[in-house]
């Protein structure tokens, strides 16, 4: 997760327990259903990028950890099995002590770079091809009996982990892209909500500026965070509201305090996530 999406969940999941608390400021505890509803979005849409950020912070702790396997799988491709097998083709070349093969068979037999992988693969393919019907030769040159098996299982090796690592690229991407429509989504809730508190707070002369100024605290983009990547947390489970009932709101005396709430007063509201986890996370990859 990116440090500006991370701030803008942030300031959502305070805009959240804002329109969440008990009990509601004055004049937002007789919202009426649309507007709890969209409470209720915001929730789901905060739990929603919850998963995937942590799905994405899963992904690419398995790209660099897979990265890693591949490259070890291909240097030892190439320096413990294509290489020694290129050396022993070169003895066995006519011109060599006791060599009885023509000088293009050893050309055939190509070493490419640790760092290509893909022609690490056919190049394994094609040498086991060209070796098979030499094997007494090669054996008899120093190499186990079974040294084509063995570069058989590395490039076996090699291909499992060039595959985990493409999945766990593919898994990135779609959790990146999917965490840019919810972050869409979450703009659009919040700006409908915007307009309903303002609405409601410029009708109520008495309350209106003081929880305007509350809910302006509450939802405004912070810079809390500095690193490019954010390792993700999940928090605490988003609650889901539910809105005041009509016979409730309509048994409380005129000019009592108490006011009935969105969200049952025993829900968890999410608390923002632990920002010390973050400072942890400088250098992981951009979303």
């Amino acid at each position: 997760m990116q440090v500006r999406q991370f701030n803008e969940l942030e300031a959502a999941r305070r805009a959240y327990t804002f329109l969440t608390s008990t009990p509601l400021a004055p004049p937002l505890a007789n919202m009426p259903t649309t507007f709890t509803q969209q409470v209720q979005a915001l929730g789901a849409t905060i739990s929603q990028i919850d998963t995937e950020a942590s799905a994405q912070t899963a992904a690419t702790g398995a790209i660099t950890d897979k990265v890693a396997a591949t490259n070890e799988a291909a240097k030892e491709l190439h320096s413990s099995h294509l290489s020694p097998i290129k050396k022993v083709a070169k003895l066995l070349v006519q011109g060599s002590t006791g060599g009885s093969l023509s000088p293009s068979f050893a050309d055939s037999i190509t070493v490419p770079n640790a760092q290509n992988h893909a022609a690490l693969l056919s190049a394994s393919t094609a040498t086991a091809q060209l070796v098979t019907p030499y094997i007494d030769l090669f054996t008899a040159r120093g190499l186990p009996t079974d040294f084509l098996d063995q570069l058989s299982a590395q490039a076996t090796v090699l291909s499992q982990s060039m595959q985990a690592s493409g999945v766990a690229k593919t898994t990135r991407a779609s959790t990146t892209t999917e965490l840019k429509q919810l972050f869409q989504e979450l703009r659009s809730t919040m700006h409908v909500l915007e307009i309903g508190v303002t609405k409601a707070c410029k009708a109520d002369r008495a309350n209106g500026p003081t929880t305007m100024t509350a809910w302006k605290n509450a939802k405004t983009i912070r810079k809390t965070a500095t690193p490019t990547d954010i390792p993700f947390t999940p928090p605490a489970v988003v609650p889901t509201p539910t809105p005041a009932s009509a016979s409730t709101s309509a048994s409380t005396p005129t000019g009592t305090s108490t006011i009935t709430a969105i969200t049952p007063s025993n829900t968890t509201v999410p608390t923002p996530s632990d920002t010390s986890a973050t400072s942890s996370s400088q250098g992981a990859a951009h979303a």
